[in-house]
């Protein structure tokens, strides 16, 4: 199998591909740059804990709504939608 694959002109071990930028003086201070930018972005926005609170409350609700579907009480609502399809 190797034989045929070398044969072929495809190469016969892994290499890593090339990266986005080669330098790594450069991915070091374009990913500290990225950090320090995420880092004063967050901390330039005004949180309110208690509406963030709040709405983590209503969301766990929300998700909580599909994870119990209710068939027996909407079965009327239910087969009217199939019937209209």
């Amino acid at each position: 199998m190797s034989t045929a694959a070398s044969s072929a002109g495809w190469p016969t071990t892994w290499r890593r591909p090339p990266q986005l930028v080669r330098s790594r003086g450069w991915r070091i201070a374009l990913t500290l740059a990225a950090v320090a930018y995420l880092v004063v972005g967050i901390g330039s926005v005004d949180v309110n804990w208690a509406r963030v609170a709040e709405g983590l409350e209503r969301g766990a609700r929300f998700v909580a709504g599909f994870l119990t579907p209710d068939f027996t009480t909407h079965w009327r609502d239910i087969s009217q939608g199939w019937s209209r399809a």
